[in-house]
């Protein structure tokens, strides 16, 4: 008897670890995808134990390889950065130990995340905690957290709040604020995690003390962010944007409302940014309405909690973990992000969307036998069909062309599916497609008004152009190579040969700075066309430049090299060469 009633007690935790492993099986197959490459692979401080007091102490993209703004220079996660070394120490640049470790820690969290659900309902039947936990385990939303190595930082803050939270239970305050703390540091969303304690406590009708456990607990978080502050300071970044603010953060919620509610279609980008023609972001309507709407609702449950209405206490409180970590991710703050919505965002939030379907359940099966029959159809039928869509969309994150594939699938004006495909194609020596998508991107990076990212699809038309004229049109060789020179003399960036079409004054500092910090956008694939038409001798001097300028830039010695031996200046070719071999360690120029 004892057996059965323990059974009845885990089937449901049993279940949902079962459906994890199941929609996560394919998981493990996939590789470095996205930002995977620039925080892992080409991070050098990963690569030895020694790094470890660098990589705990410094930006979390300060080892990336990748271009940031002010925003994320400020970002601070060294739990993240110090997980990412020891797995890097242990599996090296083979994906599949950090994929396991991130499902690994997601059925973890859905473990916690079910025994919280039942110490947070004590009634609750057992369908209804499975509901609560299948919701956690599988929702389509998961896969960009679980499937995606670079995922795991809202994992670990999660795993990180749900032990805190068995401790804060426990009531051993202490403990709890140091999970709460390493929660911090592992993403910033979780200094929120005080008001939730605080909201629990009043509308859940606790009748322990709080104030001295929860004075502890907050002092002990507020002491992790002040450390936090001491070792990354914050930055100013992003802008107010008083007048658009009500309608970005209304939009942004309502994107997040739909994505915990539809999550179709699967996409990294599901609120992707665009504007009008002169220039000003425009806020889906529906969007809007919806963010209304759930304020609204959250608005009303609390007028009826303040009148007195004690069983909606619960179903506030169960909101306001859906309403509350999302917070900080409202963008009240404009950084200047490609989207306004990510479905990694929803992973700790989704908890209260669990509590309240594991709630409403429970209150619905307390009816009739029929109710319980359609209840537990429509739980099998929302496991199949959760379990299916995460399992395709685990699949388009095996490489990088299947991920952006799949994104340019969705919207064929997504500018970041196009550059990366771009790329793929660049570096696959398919010079006509790279081109073609180049041109693609430069158009909807028009029409989106994303001026920074029309430049690089303009510079990269360039260069495939350059590419694809060499050795045999020389007038389209010349003709690149002028637009490169007015680039450099003018800050005007012109054409119009062609599928070349572009007229852009860069005005901003900022920009010309970002196009001056790369010399594989503007320096070398100039110094290229020039030696392409011909012009050797300022070839040299372009090229002499840049690797006074760039001694990292490795193509630019090599072309320096070539250049030399080019016009018969072997002595100064050989000097530049064994200037890069004392650079690079090996022989250039071969």
């Amino acid at each position: 008897m004892n057996i059965a009633k323990s059974l009845q007690r885990q089937w449901p935790l049993m279940a949902c670890i079962g459906l994890v492993a199941v929609a996560y099986a394919r998981a493990p197959f996939g590789g470095f995808v996205w930002d995977d490459v620039h925080l892992i692979l080409r991070d050098p401080r990963l690569q030895s134990w020694s790094s470890f007091a660098d990589v705990v102490s410094s930006s979390f993209w300060s080892g990336s390889s990748l271009t940031i703004n002010e925003f994320y220079a400020a970002v601070y996660r060294p739990v993240v950065s110090a997980a990412y070394l020891v797995e890097t120490q242990f599996f090296g640049a083979n994906p599949v130990g950090f994929h396991v470790v991130n499902i690994a820690l997601h059925a973890v969290c859905t473990v916690l995340c079910i025994r919280w659900l039942a110490q947070r309902i004590p009634s609750a039947a057992p369908l209804g905690i499975f509901f609560g936990g299948m919701l956690f385990a599988v929702h389509p939303s998961r896969v960009e957290t679980v499937g995606w190595i670079s995922g795991c930082v809202d994992l670990w803050m999660v795993f990180w709040i749900l032990l805190g939270l068995r401790a804060w239970e426990s009531r051993r305050s202490v403990l709890a604020g140091a999970l709460f703390a390493l929660a911090l540091l592992s993403k910033e969303v979780a200094v929120v995690v005080p008001l939730l304690l605080l909201t629990d406590h009043f509308l859940l009708g606790r009748s322990t003390r709080i104030w001295k456990p929860w004075s502890i607990a907050t002092v002990i978080i507020t002491a992790a962010f002040a450390f936090r502050v001491w070792q990354v300071p914050l930055m100013a970044a992003g802008r107010p944007g008083w007048a658009e603010m009500p309608e970005r953060v209304l939009s942004t919620l309502g994107f997040f409302v739909q994505r915990a509610a539809f999550p179709w279609p699967q996409t990294v980008h599901p609120a992707a940014r665009a504007y009008d023609e002169v220039g000003n972001e425009i806020f889906a309507p529906w969007a809007i309405a919806l963010g209304m709407l759930a304020v609204l609702s959250v608005v009303a449950l609390a007028f009826l909690v303040w009148r007195g209405r004690e069983r909606h206490r619960a179903w506030l409180a169960d909101s306001l973990w859906f309403f509350v970590p999302l917070l900080p991710t409202l963008n009240f703050l404009d950084i200047d992000a490609v989207a306004r919505a990510s479905d990694r965002f929803l992973y700790w939030p989704l908890m209260g969307v669990c509590a309240l379907t594991a709630r409403a359940v429970t209150r619905g099966i307390g009816l009739n036998a029929s109710m319980r029959k359609a209840m537990a159809g429509l739980a099998i039928g929302a496991s199949v069909i959760f379990v299916l869509a995460t399992a395709i969309h685990v699949s388009h994150f095996r490489t990088d062309y299947t991920l952006w594939a799949h994104e340019y699938e969705v919207d064929q004006s997504n500018t970041e599916a196009l550059w990366a495909l771009a790329g793929i194609a660049k570096y696959e020596g398919l010079t006509e497609s790279a081109h073609q998508l180049c041109t693609e991107g430069f158009q909807a990076a028009e029409r989106k008004r994303y001026q920074w990212t029309a430049i690089r699809f303009a510079l990269c038309q360039l260069e495939t152009s350059l590419e694809l004229a060499t050795p045999d049109d020389p007038e389209t060789i010349a003709y690149v190579r002028a637009v490169y020179d007015e680039l450099m003399d003018k800050s005007l960036l012109s054409a119009d040969r062609g599928s070349l079409k572009f007229d852009i004054h860069i005005t901003s500092e900022t920009i010309q700075t970002r196009l001056m910090a790369d010399p594989h956008g503007v320096a070398l694939p100039r110094a290229r066309a020039h030696l392409a038409s011909g012009n050797t001798g300022q070839a040299i001097v372009q090229l002499e430049q840049i690797t006074k300028s760039y001694p990292a830039a490795k193509e630019g010695w090599h072309m320096l090299i070539a250049a030399y031996r080019a016009t018969g200046e072997d002595r100064r070719a050989a000097l530049v060469a064994d200037q890069a071999r004392r650079l690079f360690g090996e022989e250039l120029g071969e």
